[in-house]
């Protein structure tokens, strides 16, 4: 019974900590903050695709001027909003220019998108207000950007087929580098708040599960509860990247591995002060269960916060 109880709190304190700090490590971009344009082609056939590249240029050559004069998203929107007719106009224009008879419907709607990076940025998934374009039936592929901020508008533009997962795997780790395996790249680039931040909740997030291991692998070598640890943190770095919920980086597993030994160290202190396996899980218990909630609230409320920079 007493194993269970610290097995329970440790467990709470990990899962608490990971979901608050996974929140915290979030690069502050919301859907919120986006409005989107996708222009949907008629079909997946060559010809439906041709033209759907040639309107989508119509497109943003007619949306520019007015996505110029918007100084923030709901004024884009209301602009948007006010000119889907002549959108509509633009886009039957270039297709009966081009031999094709059916038309197109062009809308505000609020859809869910999965993560995506562009140009550098990573857009989490979510619900987005999108300007929606659909050519005919609107069931071919897409392409698609960001209207406001104007990011397509600046640095080129991007197409989007939803395709495999294991197809966005390589393509993510070919093209986009969501996977970092230079050890501080951050506080290379200069970025050393953001980096020393990470790399301190990292270390935090896996004291705990350092301090578990010290109860349930005693005797065991330090060397093999950080590879313990280093294996579940480069586990969770994969998972990071296969759901694209992250950035999948070498630094944190070091620092969990970091935590990970800081806790085991922590737990023979305490044993070598109390010298009973029995007082010391019992403390470790205790501990555990009392800092689970502060703990939670403190990477809860530096989440927030961080969201808003």
């Amino acid at each position: 019974m007493k194993n269970f109880c610290i097995t329970f709190a440790v467990i709470i304190i990990i899962i608490a900590t990971a979901v608050f700090a996974s929140g915290a490590f979030e690069s502050g971009h919301r859907p919120a903050d986006y409005l989107r344009i996708h222009v949907r082609a008629n079909s997946d056939s060559d010809a439906d695709q041709d033209v759907k590249y040639i309107v989508k240029d119509a497109v943003v050559e007619y949306v520019t001027p007015y996505v110029a004069r918007c100084n923030d998203k709901a004024a884009a929107l209301g602009v948007m909003g006010g000119i889907t007719d002549g959108i509509e106009r633009v886009c039957e224009s270039v297709l009966k220019a081009h031999g094709f008879s059916y038309g197109a419907r062009a809308g505000i709607r609020r859809e869910y998108f999965p993560s995506r990076v562009y140009d550098g940025v990573t857009l989490p998934g979510g619900a987005y207000d999108a300007l929606i374009v659909e050519l005919g039936s609107g069931s071919g592929d897409n392409w698609w950007c960001v209207l406001y901020p104007p990011l397509c508008f600046t640095s080129g533009t991007q197409d989007v087929v939803y395709r495999s997962l294991i197809y966005d795997i390589i393509e993510k780790l070919i093209l986009y580098g969501v996977i970092n395996l230079i050890p501080f790249y951050d506080t290379i680039e200069n970025k050393f708040f953001n980096d020393f931040f990470d790399m301190t909740a990292n270390i935090i997030v896996f004291i705990p599960f350092g301090i578990y291991a010290g109860v349930i692998l005693r005797g065991v070598p330090m060397w093999q509860k950080a590879m313990t640890a280093a294996v579940l943190s480069a586990g969770y770095e994969a998972a990071q990247f296969i759901f694209a919920i992250g950035v999948t980086d070498i630094t944190d597993v070091m620092m969990n591995t970091l935590g990970a030994v800081i806790g085991a160290a922590v737990y023979e202190y305490i044993y070598l002060k109390l010298k009973s396996d029995q007082k010391t899980r019992r403390f470790i218990a205790l501990c555990s269960a009392a800092s689970a909630i502060p703990m939670g609230a403190v990477l809860g409320i530096t989440s927030v916060a961080f969201s808003f920079v």
